[in-house]
């Protein structure tokens, strides 16, 4: 797709049914996550150690299957 704002935005529209990337830029997917958010689709944006960060926007039965790398399970904050 090559945007993560996009790819959240269309989470948000119900158009797409979960989206999951690590290794990008916080500016790349604050705005996603914020219509994310907006719409009530589940969204999190966590930080990974190299500075940069992992997003997750997923309906609750796909979050509790994904691990992102090191990161290890996703928190229950996100649920």
């Amino acid at each position: 797709m090559g945007s993560c704002a996009a790819a959240l935005a269309m989470v948000a529209a119900g158009r797409l049914a979960g989206y999951v990337e690590h290794g990008t830029n916080l500016w790349d997917c604050a705005a996603g996550h914020v219509l994310c958010r907006a719409a009530n689709a589940p969204s999190s944006i966590l930080p990974e150690a190299n500075g940069k960060v992992a997003v997750i926007a997923a309906p609750q039965h796909l979050t509790d299957r994904v691990q992102l790398g090191s990161l290890g399970p996703i928190p229950s904050f996100f649920r």
